[in-house]
């Protein structure tokens, strides 16, 4: 929405929307990222572990 301000450009329904859908699409990936940690910390792995996946 910054970059909206920023650029000069319009708020519209249409923004708006994918806006929304962009925070559905954050949410959900932060849910997997928890859920696969969990995941990783009951097979044993630390919680630094768990959280890189092995990067």
């Amino acid at each position: 929405m910054l970059a909206l301000y920023i650029s000069g450009q319009q708020f519209s329904l249409f923004v708006m929307i994918e806006f929304m859908l962009l925070m559905g699409i954050v949410g959900k990936n932060a849910v997997l990222l928890v859920d696969f940690a969990n995941g990783a910390m009951s097979r044993g792995k630390n919680a630094d572990e768990a959280l890189y996946g092995g990067w």
